[in-house]
Formats: C-alpha cells, sequence, structure tokens
C-alpha cells in the first residue's frame, strides 16, 4: 500500500482502508466503548436507576422471585417447627425420594390376620431403631381417659429430641420430616399395632396410636395381664 498524497487526512483514509489497520481501529473502539459501559454499570447513578426501574415496575419482579424462591425452599427462611406450614417442593421432593427409598411391602387386612403372631424386629438401621425405641416407649404408656395409648405432636418431638440415645440423634434439622419417617418405618415394622390418626380440621394434629395385640400385651409374672391402666 503507498501513501501518495501528503495530506494528513487522506493519508488516514488510505490506511483505514487496510484490512489490517481496519481491525486494529475496530477492535479499539469496541474495547473503549465496552470500558466505558462497564464504568458507568457501576456508577451510583447507574444502580440507583436499575433499582427504581425494578422497584416500580407492575410485575414487583423483587416478591415474585421471594415467593418462587419460599415455594422452592431455598431461601433460607423456612421455620421447620412450623407444622402447619406448607411444605416447599424440596421437601415434598424429599418426601417422595424417601418413600421410594424406603418403600416396603405392607400386607393386606386378610394377610395380617393369618399373621398370628408379632415377629420380633431386629433393628438394622438407625431409622430402624428409632422406630422400635418408638415402639417400646409406646408399650410402656399409660392408657389415656379413653382408653387408647398414643402420642400426640408435641410428645414425639420430644421422645425424638430428648429421649433417644445419643447415637440415634438425627443430624437432620426437620423436626417434620425425622418425624414422618420414624412414623411411616414404625408403621412398617409393627403394622398390626402402629396406627396414626389426623386431624382434618384446625391444626393437623397427629397421633400415633398403639394398639393392643394377643401378642403384644404385657403379661405379669403370675401370668395375668398387665394392661397398664393407670
Amino acid at each position: 500500500m503507498s501513501i501518495n498524497s501528503t495530506d494528513p487526512i487522506d493519508q488516514l483514509l488510505t490506511l483505514l482502508e487496510n484490512s489490517r489497520v481496519k481491525t486494529f481501529f475496530e477492535k479499539l473502539i469496541d474495547t473503549a466503548v465496552e470500558k466505558k459501559i462497564k464504568e458507568y454499570c457501576e456508577t451510583p447513578d447507574f444502580k440507583n436507576s436499575v433499582e427504581t426501574v425494578i422497584l416500580s415496575s407492575e410485575i414487583k419482579p423483587i416478591k415474585r422471585i421471594s415467593t418462587i424462591e419460599t415455594v422452592l425452599g431455598i431461601n433460607g427462611t423456612i421455620d421447620y417447627e412450623d407444622e402447619d406450614r406448607e411444605l416447599s417442593v424440596l421437601e415434598k421432593i424429599d418426601s417422595i425420594e424417601d418413600k421410594l427409598t424406603n418403600f416396603e411391602f405392607l400386607p393386606t387386612a386378610s394377610l395380617q390376620k393369618e399373621q398370628k403372631q408379632e415377629v420380633e424386629v431386629t433393628p438394622r438401621t438407625s431409622l430402624e431403631s428409632k422406630a422400635v425405641k418408638l415402639v417400646e416407649k409406646l408399650k410402656v404408656k399409660p392408657r389415656s381417659r379413653t382408653g387408647e395409648v398414643f402420642m400426640d405432636n408435641s410428645e414425639l418431638t420430644t421422645f425424638l429430641k430428648t429421649e433417644l440415645p445419643d447415637e440415634l440423634h438425627s443430624k437432620d434439622t426437620n423436626i417434620r420430616r425425622v418425624k414422618k419417617r420414624v412414623i411411616e418405618k414404625a408403621r412398617s415394622l409393627f403394622p398390626e399395632s402402629i396406627f396414626v390418626n389426623k386431624s382434618k380440621y384446625g391444626r393437623h394434629e397427629t397421633r400415633v396410636i398403639f394398639k393392643y395385640t394377643p401378642e403384644n400385651v404385657p403379661m405379669k409374672r403370675n401370668g395375668t395381664l398387665n394392661l397398664n391402666l393407670s
């Protein structure tokens, strides 16, 4: 490329016709513009403008995002002690996964009638150990005024938090989920003795009811029934 003119403008225009020079200037301009945009995005004026647009938007994006995070269970504000709250999506997934992982065949009523003796359970896992401890607790629990032997929500929570051996304390802070798993395991291990009753109104109170059967009624040494009616 030759530059015959001595005029600086003509020389510049001639240089810009060269592909290498043209590419160089394009990159130089793009870099300068990008840098300027980034600098402006860091200014208080820009940030305030964006914040104003978001807060004044009719679609309320901040509120929507907060609601979505709560439903998904990823905002870290879930109160696990509140058993009346709606389960988050993650908790529902955990519940379904737990059911699939710990799925066990429960015999039908006709098959249960054929089981004349309650098989002694030897726990193999921490969850089974908790379930067995729960049933042992119910077996020695006094009957209520109605003649039932049961544990309500509050008693179940206290039992799981304070009455289990240290090695059986759960690392899961979601007491609602722990309680649900222990109850379901107790039902599967002792299908003829453990039943669950849920209130349909008001607080969804869950009670674990222990039913005496001919096989699990405690006996005194002289062979008489010990129904613990106190």
